[in-house]
């Protein structure tokens, strides 16, 4: 099972095209579709867990989540994936550990967007402005 986090991908579902970007749910492919997909840095591998887990709510006291990477140690992951309210099972790969984060705060920052009332920037027509 992978999760795209980069760009978009076309998902064929019974002849039908289907666009699977950031936002869109853990899907299977053939395992050297995957393994094609994960070496290009457009996914990663996420476990059945992760990726069918409810997410929790972020924590109020968390005002700034540092940046983080698979480059960093587990431990440090760990570190920050609970300052979110994240937990992971021993052995979680690094990569499975920030795709999950990256779809928690994706979601929550979405969430956030919508309920502080902002409106979208209003549209401006180029022939409007024409006298």
């Amino acid at each position: 099972m992978i999760q795209i986090i980069r760009g978009v991908y076309g998902h064929y579902v019974n002849g039908t095209v289907l666009a699977k970007g950031v936002d869109s749910e853990p899907f299977s492919l053939e395992p050297e579709q995957e393994k094609r997909l994960v070496e290009q840095g457009v996914a990663v591998y996420v476990s059945s867990d992760t990726a069918q887990k409810e997410l929790p709510e972020l924590p109020s006291d968390v005002t700034a989540i540092p940046e983080y990477s698979v480059d960093m140690k587990p431990d440090e992951l760990r570190a920050i994936a609970k300052q979110m309210g994240l937990t992971f099972k021993f052995g979680t790969s690094k990569a499975d550990m920030v795709a999950a984060m990256n779809h928690f705060l994706a979601e929550h920052m979405e969430q956030d967007d919508t309920e502080d009332g902002e409106e979208d920037a209003p549209t401006f027509d180029a022939a409007e402005a024409v006298w």
